[in-house]
């Protein structure tokens, strides 16, 4: 799956899980830490494995070992790469 796909699927789940009221302004750069609480970062993880029919790993779901949205992006990408 294309990187830019991606990326589009994780903004549309992000707007569609209301995690925020105006999603379209949430840049990729802004840190997880400061965009969710714990459990609304799994509830989102979940979201995304629900969406790309994923599983991410143990380490994956730990707010802390996620830098930002575009990891999340590119986390999602290796994921696909690997699969090939």
């Amino acid at each position: 799956m294309d990187y830019e796909v991606i990326k589009e699927k994780v903004r549309n789940v992000l707007q569609n899980g209301n995690y925020f009221e105006n999603c379209g302004e949430i840049s990729f750069d802004t840190k997880v830490g400061d965009l969710f609480n714990s459990i609304t970062f799994i509830k989102f993880l979940v979201s995304l494995e629900q969406e790309f029919d994923i599983e991410f790993d143990d380490d994956d779901l730990t707010i802390d070992n996620i830098d930002d949205l575009n990891f999340v992006v590119e986390r999602i990408y290796e994921m696909f790469q690997t699969a090939k």
